[in-house]
């Protein structure tokens, strides 16, 4: 089924996915981080494009070329039953790429910890499409104040699992 709201380069969304039946896919430490380490693997293509095509170098550098990112993770957070991104996509397909390898690798690890199988995401993701500045905080505020909200802590910046605690670096929209 298409999407009501395409994905073009440049462009900001706030994407969302629950758990199936509200179950508790994130219950410690280790899981979080299988997510938080999963999210900057899946970030870039896994495609080595040479020096001459891509300008900037990034931080993961293979021999005779550059891993592309496929989107800025502009905000997050990993809530126990679900989770929140706000992403600009870069390339072509990149959100779609992004999240689907990224959550099918996290439904694998978390089946095979909990001895399980099936489906762990309710849908597929969700996505708000963010035209401006002022929309762009106000997801970003919106995604970081999730863990208030549920009542897990007192100020976003205590939640581990979010990007809340680290300066932003908006890129123009």
């Amino acid at each position: 089924m298409k999407r009501l709201c395409p994905f073009e380069n440049k462009s900001f969304h706030h994407i969302y996915n629950k758990s199936i039946y509200g179950y508790t896919i994130f219950s410690c430490k280790e899981e979080y981080q299988r997510m938080l380490g999963l999210m900057e693997y899946y970030r870039y293509d896994g495609h080595i494009r040479p020096f001459s095509y891509v300008i900037k170098r990034t931080a993961i550098t293979p021999p005779g070329g550059v891993m592309v990112p496929l989107v800025n993770i502009i905000a997050f957070c990993l809530m126990p039953t679900h989770v929140h991104f706000i992403l600009q996509q870069l390339e072509n397909k990149g959100i779609e790429t992004f999240m689907r390898r990224t959550l099918n690798a996290y439904s694998n690890y978390f089946n095979l910890r909990h001895n399980r199988r099936g489906p762990l995401w309710q849908n597929r993701f969700g996505n708000r499409i963010i035209l401006d500045i002022k929309g762009l905080n106000n997801r970003i505020q919106y995604v970081h104040y999730n863990p208030v909200k549920e009542n897990i802590i007192k100020t976003p910046e205590e939640w581990p699992y979010s990007s809340a605690s680290t300066p932003l670096h908006l890129p123009e929209v």
